[in-house]
């Protein structure tokens, strides 16, 4: 039953920092609440973590939050399938497999890490687009953004600029 256990732990953190096109950094409290090793045994089978790649030099330069850009704290969504491959409006095409974000005034191209308070995760993502358009919403992120924080359809965030 542990082994079970520590096999469903490890899929859910691997799930959680990884998607199928690019790796995804998880922050260092979420990495230094699971120890992994190169490889895990089970029985006679052995699943190799070659591929897991954990930066332990996750601290980035938090510049200091601008009220002209709205509240800093509050309730985020994401966009996914309906939007795939259309234009943005920094004239992007939008990836949902991609890092990114919709906020109404951040500059397009700005480093944003975004916390999900209920769990500690964060996720730095880019703004390639406008949005959300739903009043009380700060932030709309990619599927592949909401998944590395391990948000459901919406959650209380915090934004933070990043260098």
């Amino acid at each position: 039953m542990y082994r079970l256990i520590t096999i469903f732990l490890v899929i859910l953190f691997l799930g959680l920092c990884f998607n199928e096109q690019q790796h995804v950094m998880c922050s260092k409290d979420a990495v230094d609440s699971l120890i992994i090793s190169d490889t895990i045994k089970i029985d006679s089978s052995q699943i190799e973590l070659d591929s897991l790649v954990v930066n332990e030099d996750t601290t980035e330069t938090i510049l200091p939050w601008n009220p002209k850009y709205g509240p800093s704290t509050g309730e985020a969504s994401w966009y996914g399938p309906g939007f795939q491959g259309k234009k943005t409006a920094s004239g992007r095409r939008y990836d949902m497999y991609e890092l990114t974000a919709a906020h109404r005034t951040l500059p397009f191209d700005t480093k944003v890490k975004v916390t999900l308070l209920n769990t500690g995760l964060s996720v730095v993502v880019t703004i390639t687009d406008r949005g959300p358009f739903i009043r009380g919403r700060i932030i709309d992120l990619s599927k592949a953004s909401k998944n590395a924080i391990g948000m459901g359809g919406t959650g209380q965030v915090k934004i933070e600029i990043v260098e």
